[in-house]
């Protein structure tokens, strides 16, 4: 998929939805920040033990499905290569990693029924306004919430939703999406926007569009990112 249709078929994805703007790298200026900017209430964790950080990732995921809680994030400290392979190894549900290797640090965010219908349902409308449009489907690919990673392996990062131009880049960690769409309460938007920016800079803007979706669980209603 092309730049131009790819921003076409999210475009046409967007009309259907009020006050949305899809996040591209030229709307979305690099500014020096901390991966952990926006999650300054997020409980915080230095790494001792497989069994500590299951039972805290238990606890994140106890703590949203209760209502208890709409912080989707817990950050961990002190987490190295080795230990973040034990951890891809264990392969738990619910959440998604941000690894930033060279600060050893790990952003687990944990993801809700009401997250994966979001970015589900904004995908198909992408995808169907893609096939409508004439593209193939290797020019389409669905890749999910497969994990990237940035040349040298970090850092790495788990998207809501994507799509990639088969055609053009394999399905491997290593080939970025053309479209990804990212989630979160509206509690969360500044790190949805640190998402984006950051999706552009580990992906040398092989991602061309990043499309951010914050739900209000309170009003039963879903946001887009003006």
């Amino acid at each position: 998929m092309s730049a131009s249709a790819a921003a076409k078929a999210s475009a046409q994805a967007s009309a259907r939805a009020s006050n949305t703007t899809p996040v591209t790298p030229e709307s979305s200026p690099v500014a020096e920040s901390s991966p952990i900017d926006g999650l300054e209430e997020s409980r915080i964790i230095h790494y001792s033990t497989l069994q500590a950080f299951c039972a805290a990732v238990r606890q994140l995921n106890n703590n949203l499905d209760h209502g208890r809680t709409r912080n989707q994030y817990l950050i961990v400290r002190d987490v190295d290569e080795d230990i973040m392979k034990h951890i891809d190894d264990r392969e738990y549900k619910g959440v998604r990693y941000e690894w930033h290797g060279d600060l050893e640090l790990l952003i687990v965010k944990a993801v809700t029924i009401a997250h994966e219908t979001a970015a589900a349902t904004f995908g198909s409308e992408i995808s169907f306004n893609a096939r409508t449009m004439g593209l193939p489907q290797i020019e389409r690919q669905l890749t999910g919430a497969g994990k990237c990673r940035a040349p040298g392996g970090s850092p790495s990062k788990e998207p809501g939703w994507s799509m990639i131009n088969a055609n053009v880049r394999g399905l491997t960690p290593d080939d970025f999406p053309t479209i990804v769409i990212e989630v979160g309460y509206s509690e969360s938007l500044q790190k949805l926007r640190n998402d984006a920016r950051l999706w552009f800079s580990m992906s040398n803007n092989d991602v061309q569009i990043v499309i951010l979706i914050a739900v209000r669980r309170r009003h039963n209603q879903i946001i887009f990112e003006k």
